[in-house]
């Protein structure tokens, strides 16, 4: 079913248990599987499911336009090692996407800093495609 997609925010506990449409919530009705789901702040992957509400399962974020491979390496905020496995908060930019701020999980743990979410798979490396 794809990768999961991160949700942000509260999700009724029957949504994640599959006992309710994640959509509407609806729980009177046929349920099929729609995908998977991790919540912020957590590493557990959900299966949700649906009334078919919606004509499909929602999609993914969808990442802006890749500029070349060298310039999309994720970099950690505090060490110079590369490959970061945490992103520790984001922030507003001028066109409108949010811009990802990474560290290694043991950099952000040695300030104290909680993160948003975790990669479950490894970065790219130079010269492959993302």
């Amino acid at each position: 079913m794809g990768e999961p997609m991160l949700v942000a925010g509260q999700v009724s506990i029957a949504r994640l248990h599959g006992e309710a449409c994640f959509d509407c919530g609806a729980v009177s009705t046929t349920l099929t599987p729609a995908g998977t789901i991790l919540t912020t702040g957590s590493d557990l992957v959900w299966p949700i499911v649906s009334c078919g509400c919606r004509s499909a399962a929602p999609a993914p974020r969808q990442r802006p336009a890749q500029a070349p491979v060298s310039s999309t390496r994720r970099h950690c905020q505090f060490c110079p090692d590369p490959d970061p496995d945490k992103c520790i908060r984001t922030r507003p930019s001028a066109d409108g996407d949010d811009v990802h701020i990474y560290a290694h999980a043991a950099c952000a743990e040695a300030r104290g800093i909680s993160t948003l979410y975790s990669f479950t798979t490894p970065p790219a490396k130079a010269g492959e495609p993302q």
